[in-house]
């Protein structure tokens, strides 16, 4: 049997706000469907973020739909969790999981539990919060582990950030040493980047986003989008990548080399099919108005152009080493846990992403959503 593990698709996110990257993400899921279904894929794993909302557009759903369907068609099994995206908070609500369950185009672990698929085992639990998953680690691991013995081959599905793949402190819901023992397959969701390594006599795997959600994404190096496949029977793992997506270019630019840099920017954009493009420039004395010209030429010929721009001075440069998240969790750290956790959360976050951490921060205090309710 070849099961292929996706997640982090984020149906429905109009990045910048630009319907441009809304088709972006969902033109990679339908890559991500076609290159299944040449492969001959007997079974679909989905860990988590499937929408970039518990409640996406009609649009984005129905372009789901027709995805999910062109697998049915062809025998395909689907299972998925949800992830803190696509999960409702608000009691009577429901993720739009459950219709795509109700409308038989998938299996729906929700909250947790396993299920027997051919004599594979398929375990899961969907994006809890640290303290949640102390209780699961107390209160159901060993039960997954006993269902995993019992199978030819074992997966655990979870959309919960592990710390040691982190590159910032306290943001993590689990530690690796939390995962329940015997599966074959960890396949992870939450973290947007491919990672694979070996834990104990299974291979661990965050499959990744399969579009950027961020700079910082696309700025890792080696950074990829895509998919894996593993082998039940001969246990082998096959990395997928999905090219032919939207280009992401970052630079990192000083005000030294800037003039020469831009131009041979706006070279290098000129030659991709309008990509988004992100420069962090540094300077002391010139800002990066100072380049109109060079910037115009690069804005014509990209679908968007975002720059981050920071003066260094003498102080600032002594203390370039201490981050805002830093910062933020000093002054806040004789302030209720909820509050330090929503500003170090918020300091971690992309600009486009605080919206949404407010959003879920107001759905758990308060139990109403975003619109309803009054500060």
């Amino acid at each position: 049997m070849r099961v292929a593990h996706i997640s982090d698709t984020h149906l429905g996110y109009a990045q910048y706000n630009l319907v441009e990257r809304k088709l972006d993400f969902m033109r990679a899921f339908e890559m991500a469907v076609d290159r299944i279904l040449e492969m001959g894929i007997d079974v679909v794993i989905h860990t988590g973020d499937m929408f970039e909302s518990s409640q996406p557009d009609m649009f984005t759903f129905s372009k789901a739909i027709e995805q999910l369907s062109r697998l049915k068609e062809k025998g395909i099994e689907v299972v998925a969790i949800t992830g803190n995206h696509d999960r409702t908070l608000r009691k009577g609500k429901i993720p739009p999981q459950r219709v795509l369950k109700d409308l038989g185009l998938l299996r729906l672990i929700e909250p947790y539990g396993c299920m027997d698929l051919d004599g594979m085992v398929v375990c899961g639990f969907q994006f809890m919060p640290r303290a949640f998953v102390e209780v699961m680690k107390e209160e159901k691991f060993g039960e997954f582990s006993e269902r995993a013995s019992g199978g030819n081959f074992s997966i655990l599905m979870f959309h919960q950030a592990i710390a040691s793949y982190l590159p910032y402190a306290d943001s993590y819901e689990m530690f690796i040493s939390d995962l329940p023992e015997g599966f074959d397959y960890y396949a992870g969701g939450h973290i947007h980047s491919f990672i694979k390594e070996n834990v104990g006599s299974g291979i661990l795997s965050y499959s990744g986003s399969t579009e950027f959600r961020s700079s910082r994404e696309a700025a890792v190096e080696g950074a990829v989008r895509g998919f894996n496949v593993v082998d039940t029977e001969s246990g082998k793992f096959l990395r997928v990548n999905l090219e032919g997506l939207r280009s992401f270019l970052v630079y990192n630019l000083s005000e030294e080399d800037a003039g020469e840099s831009l131009k041979r920017i706006a070279d290098e954009v000129s030659a991709h099919d309008k990509p988004v493009v992100f420069i962090n420039y540094t300077f002391r004395s010139y800002p990066i108005d100072s380049f109109r010209e060079e910037l115009s030429l690069i804005g014509r010929n990209c679908l968007s152009l975002r720059i981050s721009s920071r003066r260094i001075s003498e102080e600032s440069a002594v203390r370039e080493s201490i981050t805002l998240k830093e910062v933020v969790e000093d002054y806040f750290r004789d302030f209720p846990v909820h509050v330090r956790e929503i500003a170090s959360e918020i300091a971690s976050a992309q600009v486009e992403q605080v919206r949404g951490v407010l959003e879920k921060f107001t759905e758990e205090v308060t139990g109403k959503d975003w619109k309803s309710s009054v500060f």
